[in-house]
C-alpha cells in the first residue's frame, strides 16, 4: 500500500523514517555479515530479492503445494495493512478517535487485500517448493516440506 505524497503531515513523514532506517540499517548489516560468513547464499539473496520483486508486481496463486512457506507472507501483508491504516488514522483522524479512524481504514482494506495476501501465500509456496525440488542448495540448508 502506498501513501500518495503529501497526504501525511512533515513531521509524521520523518518521524516514520526514523525507525525504518534502523530496521535497514540492522538488516543490510546482518545481510553483510551473512554474505562474508557464507558467500554461497549470494544466490539465495538474488533469488529472493528477484522473488520479492516480482510478487510485488503479480501475485498469482499456486493452487495444491504445501503452504507452511507462505504464511509469513500472508502475515507480514496483514501487519502491513495494519500499519499502514494506523498512519493512516495518524494523519486522517480529524475529530474522531484513532482508534475509529483505524479501523474504519483497516476494514476498506480487506475486501481487496487479504484475497491479495492469500494468493501471495500460494504463489511463495509454490515458488519455495519449486526451488527446492530443483535447486535445493539455493535454499541453504533450509528444509522445505511440500
Amino acid at each position: 500500500m502506498h501513501i500518495p505524497e503529501g497526504l501525511l503531515p512533515i513531521d509524521q513523514a520523518a518521524g516514520w523514517y526514523v525507525p525504518a532506517m534502523a530496521f535497514l540499517g540492522a538488516g543490510l548489516a546482518k545481510l553483510k555479515r551473512r554474505l562474508k560468513e557464507q558467500p554461497s547464499s549470494r544466490p539465495l539473496v538474488g533469488l529472493m530479492g528477484a522473488f520479492v520483486f516480482v510478487v510485488s508486481l503479480m501475485p498469482v496463486p499456486v493452487p495444491g503445494l504445501g503452504l507452511a512457506a507462505g504464511l509469513g507472507g500472508l502475515a507480514g501483508d496483514i501487519v502491513t495493512y495494519a500499519i499502514t491504516s494506523f498512519q493512516l488514522a495518524l494523519a486522517l483522524h480529524g475529530q474522531e478517535s484513532i482508534a475509529a479512524t483505524w479501523l474504519a481504514a483497516f476494514g476498506s482494506f480487506m475486501p481487496t487485500q487479504i484475497p491479495l495476501a492469500i494468493a501471495e501465500l500460494f504463489f511463495t509456496s509454490g515458488v519455495v517448493v519449486f526451488v527446492a525440488k530443483r535447486r535445493a542448495d539455493l535454499l541453504g540448508g533450509l528444509e522445505v516440506q511440500p
